[in-house]
């Protein structure tokens, strides 16, 4: 585990001991596979486990154009659901959810009717 500090446009800063669990990124290319749907702007998404077994998760928004500035999400999650509540259910948080090995599909047998 290492000392993380991540940033945060929308609030503080946050710092803690942790290691990286998944990254996942869109590409601004649109001849790219992972093409972010925006010529110019990408998006990358980061999931760190701290030490103390909490989430904390990280949205990038950068841009390439001018007068735009990119933008910083973070958040503590203290559940998986937390987790999918934070980043949601598009084709990035879904390889991020893969990429660390998080299952996030409902369980017909135990959801209620």
């Amino acid at each position: 585990m290492e000392k993380i500090t991540v940033k945060n446009t929308e609030g503080r800063s946050l710092r803690f001991t942790g290691e990286l669990i998944a990254n996942v990124e869109s590409s601004s290319n649109n001849a790219h596979p992972d093409y972010s749907g925006s010529v110019g702007h990408w998006q990358e998404l980061y999931l760190w486990r701290t030490a103390r077994g909490k989430f904390v998760g990280q949205t990038i928004n950068f841009t390439q154009w001018q007068g735009s500035r990119d933008s910083y999400t973070a958040k503590v999650c203290g559940t998986v659901e937390e987790v999918v509540e934070f980043f949601g259910s598009g084709w990035l948080a879904t390889e991020l959810y893969e990429a660390a090995d998080i299952d996030t599909s409902i369980n017909l047998d135990e959801a209620a009717a």
